[in-house]
């Protein structure tokens, strides 16, 4: 809005002082030069300036359809980030590491993003897990919703979005996906992690309690042939 405001100041002046001049009689040719000399120089400034104002109106273009706000948590080009700036000429993102990373604001609205807090941040998260031929995977599943029981139920909501599916079967075993539900995008990563975690942990559990195996054989036990 202020870069358009002077815009329109810079454009005004220009041509208010142009028509004053020309409609002085006395001054007649000198407006009319001055005001052409003002359209010539508005062409070439506007193409020098091609970039910058290419990403003032990207901005503008931001602020319209609000597809990113300052606070949004997104995924641009494989990193988590969350919005921390835009700028009239580049948008300024934090990375989870922390790191900052600046995009000028014609490439981020060129370039596809996800963005994880537009209308509703929760979502559903896959653990994908590739189990042994014989695995219990009714077992298996139990042990999803009794992890999901130790979390916030606020982070793990809504429940009925968790369940756990076969997938596919192969040669080295039975796919699993097990679809986890996450309502804050902050901490639906540490959440899946532990969950992931606990899943193989319980996976080691059963298989060493009941001698079922649940995990494909390491590389090393399988045959040669």
């Amino acid at each position: 809005i202020s870069a358009a405001r002077k815009a329109v100041i810079v454009i005004a002046v220009l041509v208010g002082t142009g028509v004053v001049l020309a409609s002085i009689n006395t001054l007649n040719t000198v407006g009319l030069s001055l005001l052409a000399s003002a359209g010539a120089l508005t062409l070439i400034l506007g193409f020098a300036a091609r970039e910058v104002l290419g990403n003032i109106l990207a901005s503008v273009q931001i602020a319209l359809n609000r597809s990113a706000r300052i606070g949004d948590q997104l995924m641009f080009e494989g990193h988590f980030c969350t919005v921390e700036r835009i700028h009239f000429t580049y948008v300024q993102l934090i990375i989870w590491n922390g790191n900052r990373l600046i995009v000028p604001v014609s490439h981020f609205v060129g370039d596809a993003f996800e963005n994880w807090s537009l209308e509703d941040p929760a979502m559903v998260r896959p653990i994908k897990l590739t189990l042994a031929q014989t695995a219990d995977v009714e077992q298996l599943r139990r042990a999803f919703f009794d992890l999901l029981d130790k979390e916030d139920q606020d982070d793990v909501s809504p429940r009925s979005s968790a369940k756990v599916h076969v997938t596919g079967q192969d040669v080295f075993g039975v796919k699993v996906r097990v679809e986890l539900p996450t309502s804050n995008p902050a901490t639906g990563w540490e959440i899946e992690c532990r969950v992931r975690e606990g899943l193989l942990a319980e996976a080691v559990r059963i298989e060493r309690e009941s001698g079922t195996r649940m995990l494909p054989p390491a590389q090393q036990d399988l045959p040669d042939n």
